[in-house]
């Protein structure tokens, strides 16, 4: 284990939204003229960003996780010395985890060369940008999941929480024990390397309440693409499905997706998403290729409303669905 170095500069940096994380690592909010920190600017604040950091370090990386704007280009004279890379990375949502692995490495190669700095912002540089940067860390220095996330929290100084969407925590949690577990890496390759298709085949809602049986969801599901090739999550409707009702399917899906249910009256509009990783779960469970394998979630490890922490009222206590890996 190394010890993560510390940062000697002052934060933020010329009174934009510019935070050192690591010395060749720095993040921010959507680089906006609109968007400053201590006073105004008429000069947008990607071009103030870029004129440092390439008066700084030879060779800048920018790193756009922004789905919901379209990517933006540098001025010419950045050209030569600025790479951009725009991610459709869903806000409050998960990526495809094999492009979360393959984004990690990217960057950890860029930043061998200390005469290279990175760039990594999202909308709000705390979320997806967080995800990222935790990640990042544990590889770099070999420090755990809780350091490398009190290390980002302490150094974006504008936040005092790190990571709380429950899909991007389950993000983190796979890429950290795959870190961690040699063999645990080998199984998800072995899964992956099979087929990135499954079948989904049952969903139940458990709730203990009893009332709560008469109501009516309904059950939506969207393939996270892999590579981002959608900026967007499109849901397909599966239809409707009841708490303590198990509803039988046969849908084929991607290894990476998100489930929505959703309750709605003339009153009420209450949903929950979670995302989950195929071969990953199918890894912790030592799941052969033929089996059908369980993954459940309980409704506090859920997303809510727009990724926020209101998800309406409680109707159930599990989220589970079953899946099976198709053979190629």
């Amino acid at each position: 284990m190394t010890t993560v170095p510390e940062i000697k500069v002052p934060q933020p940096l010329h009174g934009i939204d510019l935070f050192y994380i690591l010395p060749t690592l720095l993040v921010g909010s959507y680089p906006s003229e609109k968007i400053s920190i201590g006073r105004s600017s008429n000069e947008s604040s990607l071009n103030k960003i870029l004129k440092f950091l390439t008066e700084t370090y030879e060779k800048t990386l920018v790193i756009n996780l922004v789905a919901e704007k379209e990517p933006y280009h540098v001025d010419e004279q950045y050209a030569g010395s600025v790479i951009t890379r725009w991610i459709h990375w869903t806000d409050h949502h998960a990526l495809a985890f094999s492009e979360f692995v393959s984004l990690i490495y990217y960057i950890a190669r860029f930043m061998q060369d200390k005469s290279k700095v990175v760039f990594i912002h999202c909308k709000h540089g705390k979320g997806r940008t967080g995800t990222l940067v935790s990640a990042l860390i544990t590889l770099l220095y070999s420090v755990s999941l809780a350091e490398a996330t009190l290390v980002f929290v302490q150094r974006r100084a504008i936040y005092d929480v790190g990571v709380k969407i429950e899909s991007q925590i389950r993000l983190l949690r796979y890429w950290c024990d795959i870190l961690d577990d040699n063999k645990l890496g080998s199984s998800y390759g072995q899964i992956r390397s099979h087929s990135k298709s499954w079948c989904l085949k049952k969903v139940r809602l458990d709730s203990p309440m009893k009332k709560h049986e008469s109501k009516t969801f309904d059950l939506r599901i969207a393939n996270i693409h892999e590579d981002s090739v959608d900026s967007s999550l499109i849901f397909t409707s599966l239809g409707k499905i009841k708490v303590n009702q198990e509803c039988l399917y046969y849908q084929e899906i991607q290894e990476n997706v998100c489930v929505e249910v959703e309750y709605s009256n003339f009153i009420t509009r209450s949903f929950v998403t979670f995302s989950f990783n195929g071969a990953m779960e199918a890894a912790y469970h030592s799941s052969n290729q033929s089996s059908l394998l369980e993954i459940s979630t309980s409704w506090k490890e859920t997303d809510g409303i727009d990724g926020t922490g209101f998800k309406g009222k409680k109707y159930f206590d599990n989220v589970s669905i079953w899946i099976q890996q198709i053979q190629r």
